[in-house]
């Protein structure tokens, strides 16, 4: 009898594990059969997904690619992500295209987005961003919030995630100089990767609007206002916080948590003709930016400043080649207000004014910020015909002005070739 007993155990621990070997099977098949079905390719002549958005009276040939990208959208959304790849063309987008998770949307060679303001119809209001990276369910809830009640919206880093535009060969974005206009606008998002875009025509406003943000990659991309856009002062690439205080992001499918960004990395660009080319303008008190990297990238021709680092902490500024000798005097090329302990190394900077100025500051209403320089981490940079031969503190607030003390500088001696 026992002998029995022990002839069954054994024989049903072969049948399961028999089992279990073609399940595993099973599931290495079928898998990437689901994830093809989740792979779409269109062009600009391609319909909706879903045929009921072609049938819409707000369907015209300004509105067709946001309807066509916001089917796909929508159904990526349900299906939990998906690939969407945008062959050769031009794809005028008058209406935010809301990105939901798990979704790479992959720009062919020849791929031009355009940031257009006619919608053909009076139902629909064109925007000032192209994409936005939030679900599409939660934005059309967000038209519900009401001000001061944000208890719905997202909070900190828990908002879009694992997100990637791919651009390969030539691929432009294009705003057209519309004032506000934004091409790739976040908050509260995580795992985010944009590379090989070359964006184009800014005006008052940012390519990309960068808040609440965690480990966000931006490389490979060159950055160039091209019209009017580079005198206006605005970043390129924007790093706030969703606040309401300061009124730096404003969508209101965000809680307004105030949230900071933190492991960014902006690697192998290239920024000409703009204002600003990476920066923050306004902070919010007990949120600085953290761990933000600026790596390889090239900028010249900057108004303002390159790199205006407001209220970031242990971050980065390395290897990067900053050029005004054609620009002329009077230009910065990192102009820091509040930042605390920021590692700027092997850069090379050329032809401007002042290569470094680190403030003290105040707006908002917020607390006055206060720079901490420590000049062991401010080494192994190359300065040619840089005007001042020192880095430039100014670290005395005014408190009748309202402003820093700027006849009071602390001055960093630096050799200049």
């Amino acid at each position: 009898m026992k002998r029995n007993n022990l002839r069954t155990r054994l024989f049903m621990c072969i049948l399961a594990f028999a089992g279990s070997v073609l399940l595993i099977g099973y599931r290495q098949m079928a898998l990437p059969c689901f994830a093809a079905q989740r792979t779409y390719t269109v062009g600009p002549d391609s319909k909706p997904c879903d045929p009921a958005f072609a049938k819409y009276s707000t369907y015209n040939r300004y509105t067709k690619h946001y309807y066509l990208l916001r089917s796909y959208m929508e159904k990526f959304e349900k299906a939990g992500g998906g690939t969407l790849i945008l062959k050769k063309g031009t794809y005028n987008l008058s209406v935010t295209v809301y990105i939901p998770s798990n979704v790479t949307l992959k720009l062919s060679d020849g791929v031009v987005l355009n940031k257009i303001t006619k919608t053909g119809t009076s139902k629909i209001k064109p925007s000032k961003s192209m994409f936005m990276l939030c679900a599409p369910s939660v934005s059309k809830k967000a038209n519900k919030f009401t001000a001061g009640n944000y208890a719905d919206g997202y909070t900190e880093y828990n908002g879009v995630h694992d997100v990637k535009i791919l651009g390969s060969g030539s691929v432009t974005l294009k705003l057209h100089s519309l004032k506000g206009g934004i091409g790739i606008d976040m908050a509260h998002n995580q795992n985010v990767e944009i590379s090989g875009i070359r964006f184009r025509q800014l005006g008052i406003g940012h390519f990309i609007e960068m808040d609440a943000g965690r480990n966000i990659t931006v490389s490979g991309c060159s950055f160039s206002a091209e019209t009017n856009g580079g005198t206006n002062i605005k970043e390129a690439i924007n790093l706030d916080t969703p606040d309401l205080t300061t009124a730096g992001f404003t969508a209101p499918w965000s809680s307004f948590d105030k949230t900071a960004n933190t492991e960014i990395m902006i690697r192998d660009c290239t920024f000409t003709h703009l204002c600003r080319a990476i920066g923050t303008h306004k902070y919010s008190y007990g949120h600085p930016h953290t761990a933000v990297t600026v790596t390889g990238c090239t900028f010249t021709d900057l108004s303002n400043a390159a790199i205006t680092p407001m209220y970031w902490q242990d971050s980065y500024i390395t290897n990067n080649t900053f050029d005004e000798t054609a620009a002329g005097t009077g230009r910065r090329s990192i102009f820091a207000a509040g930042a605390a302990r920021l590692t700027i190394s092997g850069n090379t900077f050329s032809g401007m004014d002042r290569a470094e100025q680190f403030y003290c500051w105040s707006d908002s209403g917020y607390p006055v910020i206060y720079p901490e320089v420590n000049a062991a981490q401010v080494t192994d940079n190359t300065y040619i015909n840089v005007y001042e031969p020192f880095l430039r503190v100014n670290e005395s607030w005014d408190e009748t002005a309202g402003l820093p003390l700027w006849s009071r500088s602390t001055k960093i001696p630096i050799s200049v070739q």
